[in-house]
């Protein structure tokens, strides 16, 4: 299932991820960030490796700030994981590729009895 940045106003992000039953990566980048553009290809990379296992979303908070603020979004790059409709994990910053190639590893190990809010 995709969503495109233009469906996620008014708080249609919030409710995505509390019904999106698999698991999904929020990632809240900005144009002028540094660290966010260097990030942007390994997620690039990521959301090719896991297609059709793992939604990934990016949310650019200049747009959207109302979503980063209300999911406790200060710096970017920030990566939220979430899973059954809570969240199991998050990143904050810039990590190679390899780290979060785990942590996308990690979130489909992830069975929905396991995890913590």
């Amino acid at each position: 299932m995709a969503i495109s940045q233009a469906e996620l106003v008014d708080g249609a992000l919030e409710s995505f991820l509390q019904h999106h039953e698999g698991p999904v990566i929020v990632v809240f980048t900005s144009p002028w960030s540094a660290p966010s553009k260097y990030l942007q290809p390994i997620v690039r990379q990521l959301r090719e490796e896991f297609e059709g296992l793992v939604e990934f979303l990016e949310i650019n908070v200049d747009e959207f700030p109302t979503s980063a603020y209300r999911l406790g979004v200060l710096t970017v790059p920030t990566l939220l994981f979430y899973r059954a409709g809570r969240r199991v994990g998050r990143t904050t910053g810039v990590h190679s590729e390899d780290y979060l190639r785990e942590k996308v590893n990690q979130l489909l190990e992830i069975g929905p009895q396991a995890e913590k809010a």
